[in-house]
């Protein structure tokens, strides 16, 4: 059963309205409840502060096997905690995510990737709820590119086939000790991640440059860590975020010329 809850207990920023809420802790869950919004971590999203008219379905669709170098992986599953089960088994090609606030299935939508490695490149094939009809697409058809892939609104992840590769267990290990300290070194406190998407020098460079570490709209202010990050101090809503962002926006556009391109993804009506 839906209760109307707010949404701001299911994003990392912290922000948004109410909506109906349903838990899917599968995938024949997902294909059931259907169309809605779906949710894994609630990173790289804002959602408004009006809510989402449409049913929210918290995705918990988390079964995964591993099968000498291939993985099945349905789209609820945390992407870090198979970094860390691959390092385990002695697999390569997913170190970078570890510890990485994202689900296979939000992961697979917008490309997600670090250290110049991308899900993209392990990815073998991916399941997709599109049109109501269960469709498998290969990797060549999923259109993947910098932070991108074929993947629109309507269309529901289930899950992900990877290829991985045998390793030596002290090398994998090392290379996750390298994720691990770069992920130590971003910003604490409730955000979304990177704001914008990086080309070329990234966004937080052009940010900085502008001298607009700590300035604040509200609660939510630029990060004096790591001005590509958007900090929620407490109680900032969405129309702050978007307030600062258009003021980030226009200020890098007004002093380098730089159009700064959004990578979270905005839900419910603004």
């Amino acid at each position: 059963m839906s209760n109307l809850v707010s949404l701001a207990r299911y994003t990392t920023f912290g922000i948004g309205g109410t909506a109906r809420v349903t838990v899917a802790n599968g995938v024949e869950d997902l294909i059931s409840l259907c169309p809605s919004v779906v949710l894994g971590f609630g990173s790289n999203v804002l959602i408004s502060d009006k809510g989402v008219r449409e049913r929210v379905v918290i995705n918990r669709a988390q079964s995964h096997e591993f099968s000498d170098c291939s993985l099945y992986a349905q789209s609820g599953c945390s992407l870090s905690l198979l970094a860390q089960k691959s390092s385990e088994l002695g697999f390569s090609g997913l170190e970078w995510a570890y510890l990485l606030p994202s689900t296979v299935g939000g992961a697979v939508v917008m490309n997600a990737g670090a250290l110049g490695k991308s899900i993209g490149d392990c990815v073998t094939s991916v399941g997709v709820l599109r049109n109501g009809k269960v469709e498998e697409l290969s990797r060549s058809d999923c259109g993947f590119s910098y932070r991108k892939s074929c993947f629109n609104t309507t269309d529901v992840v289930l899950y992900a086939r990877f290829t991985l590769q045998r390793a030596d267990r002290t090398q994998i290990c090392e290379r996750m000790d390298i994720t691990k300290r770069m992920r130590s070194l971003q910003p604490k406190g409730k955000s979304a991640g990177c704001i914008y998407k990086t080309d070329g020098k990234s966004a937080g460079w052009y940010i900085d440059r502008a001298g607009l570490k700590n300035k604040r709209v509200g609660d939510i202010y630029v990060s004096p860590v790591h001005a590509g990050f958007f900090i929620n101090a407490g109680r900032g809503t969405a129309r702050d975020v978007l307030a600062l962002m258009d003021y980030v926006e226009k200020t890098v556009q007004d002093k380098f010329g730089k159009t700064l391109e959004k990578e979270i993804k905005l839900i419910g009506e603004f």
